[in-house]
């Protein structure tokens, strides 16, 4: 544990497979070998530590949303969801975690082409935080998939009130191609391109 808190997770990952040798049974730790892998980039081998030390404790919603990360982040969006879902139906109304939660659901959504769950998950949070950008992206996005252009157009126009953004300058220019605005469209996409050219040009 003192090496994985002081950063040392190549030393950390040996230690706990090393102690989980002689203690097979030892779920947290193995839990803990888990989060040390997937930061290092490890995510299959962090995903089957999560899943035997869910088979110990499956009530515990810490391993199962960290199970939801790994999955997420190794591009397994579907079972992501799957994690994600179970563990946002216990959380309380107030539990801090819930909005995190709720944006990475969203965005899984998304990505699985389900604009209806997106907007019924997203929207009554719109009301509650309208300085949110990513729910503010997520969210428009899934208006303009399902053609609620007016919408999905304020939604975006929240990102653009708070600085320029190519995303946000190209779900635009979609929205005034739809509604036969090819001028506004151009300059939109001119914007995100200039964006994009802003971006890149800071990297080098």
């Amino acid at each position: 544990v003192e090496l994985h808190q002081s950063g040392n997770y190549p030393e950390a990952i040996l230690a706990y497979q090393s102690y989980l040798k002689a203690h097979p049974e030892a779920a947290a730790v193995r839990s803990n070998l888990g989060a040390a892998l997937a930061h290092e980039g490890r995510y299959s081998e962090a995903v089957d530590q999560y899943k035997q030390a869910l088979a110990a404790l499956p009530s515990n919603t810490g391993i199962r949303f960290n199970l939801g990360l790994a999955y997420y982040k190794q591009g397994d969006i579907e079972h992501a969801q799957s994690e994600f879902q179970a563990v946002y139906s216990k959380l309380s109304l107030d539990d801090p975690q819930r909005k995190r939660l709720a944006l990475l659901l969203g965005e899984c959504y998304l990505r699985q082409g389900e604009d209806a769950r997106v907007v019924a998950l997203l929207d009554p949070l719109s009301q509650t935080d309208p300085n949110d950008m990513a729910l503010a992206y997520l969210l428009g996005t899934a208006l303009l998939h399902q053609g609620q252009d007016e919408r999905g157009a304020l939604m975006i126009q929240r990102i653009l009130k708070n600085g320029d953004s190519a995303e946000a300058h190209m779900l635009m220019a979609f929205t005034r191609m739809k509604a036969n605005d090819k001028k506004g469209a151009k300059e939109d996409v001119d914007r995100a391109l200039a964006e994009s050219f802003t971006r890149l040009s800071g990297v080098f």
